[in-house]
């Protein structure tokens, strides 16, 4: 239980000087707010890493190279990612206004000098910094408190909703944590989140950019019907990448056995005739 106080007690740090910076605006450059938060997710990981000094960096923080089946995957959960994501942010939009709330804009690309220094706060850092803590870190960290793989994955998914608001659009931030721990899980690398994390607000910021011309064209609903599509087919195609992977996994795994067997017998044997040989 140490291991998720801690994982709590930085988190909890973490929140509250986001939370003080943005309620205050103390800091009005979203540029520089964007480089103290990505500041302050490497400083989190790296105190994470420190209180567990037994795991290699690379292990630790899951970074490996990735085999093309498992690029493959990657690609088909972004592809969900983002039109899952969609997808809320629309219904959420609904039920707020079915409750005649009148709910903020779900992603602005408003305030950026350019397109440069938008996507590298909206995208390139969070996708560098945020996945380097929550599915470098603090995966890490949970799995080695030894919590059950499901509670594991909602832990972090929680976690990362509630250190981006939570705001009106709190189930979609849980949905995309919930989906990179997931991704993390299936090809055990980091650099799968930082691609899907990279991509997904990238496409966030575009669509908020150029969002306002598909409602002025009249093709909002035909919008919605092709990201249902697009879903469904991103869902099944990652499911049939899932079978392939476990099945790949099962063949190496018994690859693996096979091997350790075969070399037991030959070092039992070996020690047999060494004993015959003796006597």
């Amino acid at each position: 239980m140490k291991k998720v106080f801690s994982v709590i007690a930085v988190s909890g740090g973490i929140f509250t000087v986001l939370w003080i910076l943005r309620l205050f605006e103390v800091v009005h450059d979203p540029v520089l707010l964007a480089v103290i938060g990505g500041v302050l997710f490497f400083f989190g990981a790296v105190v994470l890493k420190i209180l567990v000094p037994r795991i290699r960096p690379a292990r630790f923080f899951s970074v490996k190279p990735m085999s093309f089946l498992e690029w493959q995957l990657t690609l088909s959960l972004t592809i969900l990612l983002i039109c899952g994501s969609f997808l809320l942010n629309y219904l959420t939009g609904i039920f707020y206004d079915s409750l005649a709330v009148g709910a903020p804009v779900a992603f602005s690309g408003d305030g950026y000098t350019s397109v440069g220094s938008a996507l590298l706060c909206i995208a390139v850092i969070p996708a560098l910094f945020e996945e380097l803590y929550f599915r470098g870190a603090v995966l890490t960290m949970l799995r080695c408190a030894k919590m059950k793989n499901w509670i594991t994955v909602v832990f972090c998914g929680a976690l990362f909703m509630i250190l981006h608001g939570p705001g009106w659009y709190f189930l979609t931030d849980f949905y995309a944590g919930v989906l990179l721990s997931l991704l993390v899980f299936f090809t055990g690398s980091v650099y799968a989140s930082v691609a899907a994390h990279l991509l997904a607000n990238t496409a966030s910021y575009f669509l908020a950019l150029y969002g306002g011309r598909l409602e002025a064209a009249g093709i909002e609903n035909l919008t919605i019907h092709v990201t249902v599509v697009c879903f469904l087919g991103a869902l099944c195609h990652l499911l049939h990448l899932l079978k392939k992977l476990i099945l790949k996994r099962d063949a190496e795994d018994r690859s693996r056995v096979n091997e350790n067997s075969r070399r037991w017998e030959e070092k039992k044997k070996k020690g047999e005739e060494h004993h015959g040989n003796k006597g």
